[in-house]
């Protein structure tokens, strides 16, 4: 048991050395083009907020409306990050398949109103329930067969990271 542990203590820490060196080498490129790269977290308040839309067929349907017609231009019409305007971003939008169902209803829906970066803020062009909407389809994206094969430990230590990471960044 002490040899397990000792393995994935090593294996968590080269994860964490490698996900940090990525980190740096983005956040070195970015900051000529003067790009703001620290990990984008919603307040506690926000995250924890809950969604007031059922996820319905008619609700991912309406959210997906909006998606074609306003944000798969950046994040792609498959979500992947590769939408014909991500070409000319300094920072590449998010694969929102990879996204869906790591991050709770709450933070998605504070992240699409108030924008970040190149990310507009929808908060003025949407009514609260779109917003909802939009976020029951983005969690629709959620590949179940692709969702199986990760397993607790990945999600636990992408917790684990964003957590490190949020801390790090308050750190003087």
């Amino acid at each position: 048991m002490k040899i397990l542990s000792f393995v994935i203590l090593v294996l968590c820490s080269g994860l964490v050395y490698s996900f940090e060196e990525a980190s740096k080498n983005i956040h070195q490129a970015n900051n000529k083009q003067n790009v703001d790269t620290k990990h984008w977290m919603a307040s506690k308040t926000e995250v924890e907020r809950k969604n007031p839309i059922k996820k319905s067929l008619e609700s991912i349907k309406r959210g997906r409306k909006f998606y074609v017609r306003s944000c798969s231009n950046c994040h792609g019409s498959d979500a992947k990050g590769k939408g014909p305007a991500a070409v000319n971003l300094a920072v590449q939008p998010t694969n929102l398949r990879e996204m869906a169902g790591l991050h709770a209803d709450g933070d998605l829906a504070w992240k699409i109103t108030n924008g970040r970066g190149a990310m507009p803020a929808w908060k003025d062009m949407l009514g609260k329930n779109q917003v909802w909407d939009l976020v029951n389809y983005i969690q629709s994206l959620n590949d179940s067969s692709a969702s199986d094969k990760r397993s607790k430990q990945q999600k636990t230590l992408v917790l684990l990271i964003f957590t490190w990471r949020k801390h790090k960044l308050k750190s003087p």
